[in-house]
């Protein structure tokens, strides 16, 4: 059956798709951010990010998880979005996500050991010690930021002095 164009007739949903489609491809292509293909106001973006953070510091984990979430797709090369994403799962309980996301932050924040240090809390909530300690290891050796040394140093020595007296307990138990 030959093509009779004027039978073909795109709904606007398709069109949409089709330029999604084409963008999702450039992107691929070319490893461009969505911020490198729409170049939204640098203005709009940080009030983007006001919002996200402000619906954080409310408790509206929710909302700042949508905002934190959309940032982190349109500039995925911008560390502070996604701390601030690692952030709202850490409060939503939800630590191996958060660890997810803070790895990938610390990856791109190079100098910036916030990311390890909350996710050594994370480990630490979910019973993983060694990689709590781990983290907490790695602040206080390589940060330069001297009060996140301290905040690191206080959960190591906790952690450090928590199994000492576990240990002891468990030796006076056993020998008795």
């Amino acid at each position: 059956m030959p093509c009779n164009n004027e039978n073909i007739s795109l709904t606007q949903n398709e069109q949409d798709s089709f330029g999604l489609e084409e963008t999702i491809l450039t992107v691929m292509n070319t490893g461009a951010t969505l911020k490198d293909i729409y170049e939204i106001d640098e203005n709009v973006i940080e009030n983007i990010y006001a919002h996200a953070y402000e619906f954080y510091q409310q408790g509206r984990l929710d909302e700042a998880e949508k905002f934190f979430k959309f940032l982190c797709m349109y500039d995925l090369k911008n560390a502070d979005y996604f701390i601030g994403l690692g952030v709202v799962y850490q409060l939503k309980k939800d630590y191996a996500k958060a660890c997810d996301i803070y790895a990938l932050s610390y990856v791109m924040a190079k100098d910036n050991h916030c990311p390890v240090f909350y996710s050594g809390q994370c480990h630490l909530q979910m019973g993983d010690i060694a990689k709590a300690l781990y983290c907490f290891d790695l602040v206080c050796n390589e940060s330069t930021d001297a009060k996140l040394v301290k905040k690191a140093e206080v959960y190591r020595k906790v952690i450090k002095e928590t199994r000492l007296s576990e240990s002891e307990v468990k030796t006076e138990s056993s020998t008795s």
